[in-house]
């Protein structure tokens, strides 16, 4: 079959365009607005059925309207140019710069440095993945992270005095606290599982409310008050910037609430009596910025300045990306690391209450699993910000 004018004038349009994930969206866009000049010229012409020649002519046309093709290619490689966001790149290799420099007096030095070497390389293969790959893998998350949940909770073994009760999951000798980890899957899950809430019947939506609820339950059943906080935080940011209505909004706020109010006590805290004692043996880990400000100012100010920094360059990125997926996942991102570094940093000042789960400063504290996963949400951000021109 001979390729037809049109089919001709969009190859040579993208031709010009270098950065290629775009390409599927610039032909739907010149073949809809062609579509509406056929239209239209079709209504200035015969109203009987163009025939073969008519419809080359009208083509024709067609592409002489939509203008030169090297000319309109080389402006959407301009408009759609990936970039880099290198900001985000400096705030975070502060932190892990700050971060490796304190493990070196814990002697966690080379474990940290591996971890980060093994985070690094998930940013980079999430850097390149698509968002439809990912989008189509949210369900897929959910029920693998939840499915992991329930194993470490009634099958994983607890490590430390001070997190009794805290599910562990064993793998091969290593032991992964899947509690932490699991916030983030299941808010990189729910941000896929979220979209178009508003068109959803009342069924689905009462699954995704179920779905939502779900894990904000089992970390209170878990006795994990941290997690099921950092979740419900996260999840909301989720739920107004994907466009849920307001009535799931407010259902979801109301019964979250209540759960956290009727199950968070006082022992779900550290008592001012062993305070000092979990200060001591949680240096590398919960209480990392206060190690860190001890042992240098300008370094704890950095490390301050940088996390800060970092929450408020990713919230500030959100407006600028054209899809609702990739803007939503931002948002829970933002919101992830926003709740993580304010408590981290109120708890080791000594005026936030401190968890008995315990409160990780990103890419600061000691942490292996979450080290990886918090560099793979930083690598899927970087990966956003490089397509924000796709409105899909």
């Amino acid at each position: 079959m001979e390729e037809s004018a049109l089919d001709r004038y969009l190859k040579e349009v993208l031709s010009h365009v270098r950065f290629k994930d775009v390409h599927a969206e610039i032909r739907r866009e010149l073949t809809t607005h062609a579509e509406e000049l056929r239209e239209h010229l079709r209504s200035l012409e015969s109203p009987e059925p163009l025939g073969g020649d008519d419809a080359g002519r009208i083509d024709a046309m067609i592409v002489r309207k939509l203008g030169a093709a090297e000319t309109l290619g080389r402006q959407f490689d301009l408009a759609h140019r990936p970039r880099f966001d290198w900001t985000l790149a400096v705030l975070v290799g502060l932190l892990l710069s700050v971060g490796l420099s304190a493990m070196g007096k814990f002697g966690l030095l080379g474990r940290q440095g591996l971890w980060s070497l093994l985070g690094l390389g998930t940013l980079v293969g999430l850097f390149f993945v698509r968002p439809a790959a990912l989008r189509r893998a949210s369900l897929g998350i959910y029920v693998v992270t939840f499915l992991l949940c329930a194993l470490s909770l009634f099958g994983g073994a607890s490590v430390s005095a001070f997190h009794a009760g805290q599910p562990y999951l064993s793998v091969g000798g290593l032991q992964i606290k899947i509690v932490d980890l699991s916030v983030i899957l299941f808010a990189f899950a729910l941000a896929g599982l979220l979209q178009a809430q508003a068109t959803k019947t009342r069924i689905a939506q009462a699954g995704l409310l179920i779905a939502s609820l779900a894990p904000l339950g089992g970390y209170l059943f878990a006795g994990s008050v941290y997690p099921g906080v950092l979740y419900f935080c996260v999840t909301l940011a989720l739920m107004l910037v994907a466009g849920c209505t307001g009535s799931f909004v407010r259902t979801y706020g109301i019964m979250g609430g209540l759960l956290l109010a009727s199950t968070v006590q006082s022992r779900s805290f550290v008592s001012a009596v062993d305070l000092s004692r979990v200060a001591g043996a949680e240096r590398h880990t919960d209480f990392i910025f206060a190690s860190v400000s001890d042992s240098s100012l300008v370094f704890g100010v950095l490390a301050m300045t940088a996390g800060v920094g970092l929450v408020i360059h990713l919230a500030s990125r959100v407006r600028e990306l054209r899809s609702p997926y990739l803007r939503t996942l931002l948002a829970g991102t933002a919101a992830l690391f926003g709740v993580e570094v304010l408590w981290s940093l109120l708890s080791n000042s000594g005026i936030g209450p401190v968890p008995v789960t315990g409160v990780n400063f990103p890419f600061l504290s000691y942490g292996g699993s979450l080290m990886v996963v918090h560099l793979g949400l930083i690598g899927i951000a970087l990966g956003a910000y490089r397509r924000r021109t796709l409105a899909s």
